[in-house]
């Protein structure tokens, strides 16, 4: 069984709770919502032990940059048309 905790990223309570949360699940792997918070990314895989994958909101090659770029693990997406994105 392998187990993926979600987070909100809604503010910075959120963000803090959330990380203590994780702390006492030990989770896989985090998904990160909204994806489009890149700044926070390094902060989460400083204090995460496991792998970072993000989503939500994310609308063309720019955010799928910025998001790998910012030390996200992979990027899900919605849309066949980013899906393509992902696989050039």
């Amino acid at each position: 069984v392998v187990a993926i905790q979600q987070m909100f990223l809604l503010d910075s309570s959120s963000v803090k709770r959330s990380l203590e949360l994780i702390a006492k699940s030990k989770p896989d792997y985090v998904y990160v919502n909204p994806g489009i918070c890149t700044a926070y990314y390094p902060v989460l895989k400083k204090e995460l032990p496991c792998p970072l994958l993000v989503g939500g909101l994310i609308s063309g090659r720019a955010d799928i940059e910025r998001a790998l770029q910012a030390e996200a693990n992979s990027v899900t997406v919605t849309y066949s048309r980013l899906a393509q994105i992902l696989k050039s």
